[in-house]
């Protein structure tokens, strides 16, 4: 069964400390929903954002490479705490296209551990038509 392509959007910007902390909250989300559902997930921010500096340049490329992966992906997650400015514009862009936009930032920062927070996330997926990984 092919995976469905997911964009994770995820807050990014703030101290450098913050900065860290959010790439790797964001890499967690990503290995976790390739775990338990059947996704592959696209996050180039957490590689970029590790070798360029945060300058608005940057950041306007950023945002454009962002779009441009999401034009390719079946769906976009948010996650994270808050839907920050730059998320918003993804998810925008993702509607826009007619793509899914799943947000899960009720969740928080940490992927669910409960099972029943697993299944409440895979419900909500199905409406998408991606499933639980087997």
């Amino acid at each position: 069964m092919r995976r469905s392509v997911i964009y994770v959007a995820h807050p990014l910007s703030g101290t450098y400390a913050e900065m860290e902390r959010n790439r790797l909250f964001g890499a967690h989300w990503c290995a976790w929903l390739c775990r338990h559902f059947r996704v592959a997930t696209v996050a180039d921010w957490v590689v970029m954002s590790t070798v360029l500096e945060e300058t608005p340049a940057n950041r306007a490329m950023g945002i454009e490479c962002d779009l441009a992966l999401i034009e390719r992906c079946d769906a976009i997650v948010l996650v994270g705490t808050r839907i920050s400015a730059g998320m918003q514009i993804e998810a925008d862009h993702a509607r826009k296209l007619g793509k899914p936009v799943v947000d899960l930032t009720v969740l928080g920062i940490r992927c669910p551990t409960v099972e029943t927070r697993v299944g409440a996330v895979a419900a909500l997926f199905e409406q998408f038509g991606i499933k639980e990984a087997a």
